[in-house]
């Protein structure tokens, strides 16, 4: 093939030259290039050199049945994937109801009803609210325990109680004795006072000294309770059941106090010059106070007597 010409812009174009004789001579006489074996490369391009591209019929790589088997495999494939995840949220959640049933079952036979551990922690706990509104410095007290009695179990998830909340006292209480002895003690007591207030009033000093000081006769006191005496407080409880334990809510409000009220107070609050009725120690010395005292009223009468006469002889 001979090279195609390129016209330069601007410069003419020569007229082509014909060979002169002797340059046709030499050249035919040149031998010519040794001709190269064909290869199956150099044989392929070739024959794709000859192909007529523009001639080649257009193929279709996808046919429209094909394409709508693809769309119709995508399809089911998002609906499998959209059925195991709804696969799995079913799983999950029966799991889910399962436990549940399962922890209900579990609270049922061996969470009937609160422990022993959770009704004395509530027991502690209304000792510690009642204590300080029952004791006083005069009527010291001690938690002394509680029990929780079941009154109601309506339902598998609520039960009531009634907690009896035990005070006791720390020291025995004393008050003026009041029996048919102690009010003869008073009455010598008073017989003693308006004896020895006629005494001075009479200005009996100078001729009975021995008489200007009475008799002192203490205050007489009865046991009126003893230690660990008890003190019961009834305490309605309503237990609810949660998720993982019981809930229980004492009523406050309707709490009540059975036992008697305690009277008197500790002998630390009494008078310091006191005795006490009935103990053994003490009955001799009362015994000897009535014997002294009634001597010291009839003194005081024989003074009297004596300073009238004196009086009615002058």
């Amino acid at each position: 093939m001979r090279p195609e010409f390129t016209p330069v812009p601007g410069v003419e174009p020569s007229a082509p030259t014909e060979p002169v004789a002797e340059d046709a001579r030499l050249i035919g006489a040149l031998p010519g290039p040794p001709a190269v074996p064909m290869t199956e490369l150099a044989r392929a391009v070739e024959r794709t050199e000859k192909i007529d591209w523009h001639a080649t019929p257009h193929i279709e790589l996808f046919t429209a049945e094909d394409l709508e088997r693809v769309r119709r495999e995508t399809e089911a494939r998002r609906w499998m994937e959209v059925l195991g995840t709804l696969r799995l949220v079913a799983y999950g959640f029966a799991a889910a109801v399962l436990l549940v049933l399962g922890f209900e079952l579990a609270q049922r036979l061996g969470n009937r009803l609160p422990s022993d551990q959770v009704l004395a922690a509530q027991g502690e706990k209304l000792g510690e609210y009642f204590l300080p509104r029952h004791a006083t410095e005069t009527q010291p007290l001690v938690v002394g325990g509680s029990e929780a009695r079941l009154l109601a179990h309506p339902a598998a998830a609520r039960a009531t109680y009634e907690f009896v909340l035990t005070l006791q006292l720390r020291e025995p209480l004393y008050a003026p004795a009041d029996s048919n002895g102690a009010q003869a003690y008073r009455d010598l007591q008073r017989a003693v006072a308006e004896a020895h207030a006629r005494f001075v009033g009479a200005r009996l000093y100078a001729d009975f000294p021995a008489l200007a000081n009475p008799v002192e006769m203490p205050v007489l006191l009865a046991l009126t309770h003893r230690t660990g005496e008890r003190l019961t407080v009834h305490v309605p409880v309503t237990a609810t059941r949660r998720i993982f334990g019981w809930k229980l809510e004492p009523d406050l409000a309707s709490a009540r106090v059975e036992s008697p009220r305690f009277t008197g107070e500790v002998l630390a609050r009494q008078p310091a010059a006191h005795l006490i009725f009935n103990r053994p120690e003490s009955r001799e010395v009362l015994r000897n106070l009535q014997v002294a005292a009634r001597a010291y009223v009839l003194d005081v009468q024989r003074a009297l007597a004596t300073r009238r006469r004196e009086a009615d002889g002058r």
